[in-house]
């Protein structure tokens, strides 16, 4: 695995000189699992944009993965594991640019299952034993808060589980992301799901589904918002105040009636 990302040239900045996002030349499509090249690629956006890499002076990371210190080759690792566990799913989409014919952004999701135990994670990959214990907290009480409000337990096949996201583009990161969470949703709504939800993980991705999609932050029973703040974890206090101080969970109901 270790040539596999080692070996990859710089990507490049296709939005350098671009002025709209109109002016973006991608094809928008789900992931199959018969598309090995297409998974790749796609495994390789996360670990680069969730490790942290960089497009035009600006490193691009995704906070809890970069606080634990994660490398390229262990990320990759993580998310091939996790795609080929969740790709049959069809609710992961990939934006790709038609010129260049590489994956520019991802959306990884999964068919959400309360009762699936996260696995144990060894050796170098052991860091993210953290982040899964972090985000089971949360997701625990997202569980609970369902149950209350509805009466009803969680089953599967009643939510998408939007795991994970990330984009190499220079600019226009933020509508890239909202068209694959817009063809997610629709996907989701077609095959009966009552809702969306995904563990925001920083200001930038908090915004993506408020802003764009009207994604809302959780209240539990105790009147108070599911999140959790990095302070109270060590290996993620450091993480900077600028980039995000919590971890939250956001939803969106695929019908009203299925509003929490």
């Amino acid at each position: 695995m270790d040539t596999v990302l080692i070996k990859e040239k710089p990507f490049p900045d296709i939005t350098l000189h671009l002025e709209s996002p109109s002016q973006l030349n991608l094809k928008y499509e789900v992931l199959e699992e018969n598309d090995e090249e297409l998974i790749l690629d796609s495994v390789k956006c996360l670990a680069e944009t969730f490790t942290g890499m960089d497009i035009s002076g600006k490193e691009i990371y995704e906070p809890m993965v970069k606080a634990c210190g994660l490398s390229k080759d262990d990320m990759f690792q993580f998310v091939l594991e996790y795609l080929k566990a969740s790709v049959n799913d069809g609710l992961s989409f990939v934006a790709k640019d038609k010129t260049i014919d590489r994956v520019v952004a991802v959306v990884a999701c999964e068919n959400f299952n309360p009762d699936e135990e996260a696995p144990i994670f060894e050796g170098s990959l052991s860091p993210m034993n953290k982040v899964m214990e972090f985000l089971g907290e949360i997701n625990e009480r997202f569980i609970s808060t369902i149950e209350y409000k509805t009466g009803k337990k969680v089953e599967k096949n009643e939510y998408v589980h939007a795991f994970m996201a990330g984009s190499r583009l220079g600019k226009f990161k933020s509508y890239v992301i909202a068209k694959l969470v817009e063809l997610i949703m629709k996907k989701g709504k077609e095959n009966g799901y009552k809702g969306v939800f995904a563990e925001a993980t920083n200001i930038k991705s908090s915004k993506v589904l408020t802003d764009y999609h009207d994604f809302h932050l959780v209240i539990d029973k105790h009147d108070m918002p599911i999140l959790k703040e990095y302070s109270s974890v060590e290996i993620f206090s450091k993480i900077p105040k600028e980039v995000a101080t919590d971890c939250r969970i956001l939803y969106k109901a695929l019908k009203p009636e299925y509003d929490i």
